[in-house]
């Protein structure tokens, strides 16, 4: 079993529980797909899982995409459960999907962290480990200043050159009393 069949049967085990606890109001049942991907950025925070509606897709289909980061079962449970009440409810934005989910059983406060109830533990137990090994990513590296600051010793005029400018070309001259700018340590 790969990793996305492990997700697609946590998925079909999962939706018929879901499925008698949200009111969805029609009959129909989301398509959904789960696999293993770097989900999208949403802000500054980085996500370990994600939900795109289906009207991003041209099928129609949701996904749910889990970091390859993450190969504990228990945790990708964690992740994708409250995601496939999400998807159920039609609940795009993921707003009442968390409470449902707590509602469900499906995460649990303990210690401060979420975790998994009893029934799903059983569930993750039954299917096993995750067939993944995670991906330990080096932390992007953040970009250094580039402009060096450099100031006129006579007015106090400021202006910020490159490195290169400053080896190459020289020294800007101010343009208040025509002397030479001077690094600004």
């Amino acid at each position: 079993m790969n990793r996305e069949q492990w997700l697609q049967a946590l998925a079909i085990k999962a939706r018929p529980y879901i499925a008698q606890r949200v009111e969805l109001g029609g009959d129909e049942e989301s398509a959904v797909r789960l696999s293993c991907g770097f989900p999208p950025a949403s802000g500054r925070k980085k996500a370990k899982a994600a939900l795109i509606p289906p009207s991003a897709s041209d099928d129609f289909t949701a996904e749910i995409f889990i970091s390859p980061e993450v190969s504990d079962a228990s945790e990708v449970a964690r992740l994708v459960l409250p995601l496939l009440v999400a998807v159920q409810a039609q609940d795009w934005k993921n707003s009442k999907a968390p409470r449902i989910a707590a509602g469900l059983g499906i995460t649990m406060q303990q210690d401060g962290q979420e975790r998994l109830g009893a029934a799903w533990q059983e569930v993750v137990d039954f299917l096993g480990s995750y067939p993944h090994a995670s991906l330990n990513l080096p932390a992007k590296a953040k970009q250094t200043t580039r402009l060096i600051k450099v100031a006129c010793p006579a007015d106090g005029y400021i202006a910020r050159v490159s490195r290169s400018t400053l080896e190459n070309l020289g020294s800007p001259i101010c343009p208040a009393c025509n002397q030479s700018l001077r690094e600004d340590v």
